[in-house]
């Protein structure tokens, strides 16, 4: 967790910057399972703090919440980024506002940026292939559901007959409105006759 904290801070000198001001403080964060303490170093990086340390800020995410958080991560896609603003409404920040407020920002606007991380890890020529390979599978994957939606479609429709097919239900819902049309045709008629 710190190395990946300190990977992003590393993309974004501005981060790191702000980080520096408040070297010496601490963070801690307190999860529903566990709590993580981290303290800011003279290079606007983090390190592991005592557990028992007293912290500057305090960023806790309530047991009782998770479920929600969890569900509104669930429901994004890998292609489309999180909703920060959102996600954040489950977070509670206190402590020292001037750092209270950084953590915060660093939240909305610091991202993981997979394919530089990759690149410092792995060389630029094996990311780019590891990339366009997750793509590929991604996109295959995509089309496997889709097809098996179908597939299974087809045999409660036609094999064990539990759902209407397409084809008929379309057919039924064009003769509902034929008759609808038909009765409002008969209202009609029926109210000039009065």
């Amino acid at each position: 967790m710190v190395r990946l904290f300190n990977s992003l801070l590393k993309q974004e000198p501005w981060a790191q910057e702000r980080m520096h001001q408040y070297a010496g403080k601490t963070v801690k964060f307190r999860l529903p399972m566990s709590s993580l303490a981290l303290s800011i170093n003279t290079h606007g990086l983090v390190a592991l703090s005592a557990d028992d340390a007293v912290p500057n800020v305090t960023v806790t995410l309530k047991s009782e919440d998770m479920s929600a958080l969890l569900k509104d991560l669930s429901a994004t896609s890998p292609a489309k980024a999180p909703d920060i603003k959102r996600l954040m409404s489950y977070v509670y920040i206190e402590g020292e506002a001037g750092l209270a407020n950084l953590v915060s920002d660093l939240a909305r606007d610091l991202r993981w940026d997979r394919q530089y991380y990759l690149a410092n890890l792995l060389g630029p020529v094996l990311t780019s292939h590891l990339l366009r390979t997750e793509r590929v599978l991604l996109e295959k994957g995509q089309e496997g559901v889709t097809t098996l939606l179908r597939v299974g479609a087809d045999s409660l429709s036609y094999d064990q007959e539990i759902l209407v097919p397409k084809v008929q239900f379309n057919d039924l819902n064009r003769e509902l409105e034929a008759l609808e049309k038909r009765f409002t045709d008969l209202e009609n008629v029926l109210a000039k006759g009065q």
